[in-house]
């Protein structure tokens, strides 16, 4: 199991077996649902860092900040939902070894979509080069280069 920043699940076990205990009514946490966390985080990346966060509706989710953005895992009785990427649909799974073929295509996605941004960015600079008519600074090509590959390499490993 990765990093915890936080909760851990015999800390919510305890802070959120009784009713209200959020201050807003709500019902205690089910013992199904801590076991699922439970039988989750053994799946989840170890390389990562992952919060644990109760929910009012009953669940527990595991957040993780990827990049500038966050793949999450919502536990609830019946099963487990991740969020889709693309379209935000509800991606849901009843093993809990699932999560980590999903968080292993979330992160290729967004690797991709890094390396399409850089690429797009590369030729935005490129086009923009062409039309002042001007040469580039040996400085500044060296500096580009470095950070083309630097981005190259982070993706591609």
């Amino acid at each position: 199991m990765g990093e915890y920043i936080g909760n851990t699940i015999e800390s919510l076990r305890k802070a959120c077996s009784v009713k209200d205990w959020d201050g807003y009514d709500a019902d205690p946490i089910s013992e199904e649902v801590f076991q699922k966390a439970e039988a989750i985080e053994k799946y989840l990346p170890l390389d990562e860092t992952w919060d644990l966060f109760p929910g009012g509706d009953g669940s527990l989710q595991y957040e993780n900040r990827y990049d500038d953005d966050m793949f999450y895992v919502e536990i609830y009785p019946d099963g487990y939902y991740v969020e889709e990427l693309d379209t935000h649909a509800d991606i849901s799974f009843n093993y809990p070894e699932t999560v980590k073929i999903l968080f292993d295509m979330y992160k290729k996605r967004k690797a991709k979509r890094k390396n399409k941004d850089l690429m797009d960015a590369l030729s935005n600079f490129a086009t923009k080069l062409y039309e002042s008519q001007k040469p580039l600074d040996p400085d500044d090509a060296a500096i580009l280069e470095e950070a083309v590959q630097t981005e190259f390499d982070a993706n591609n490993k």
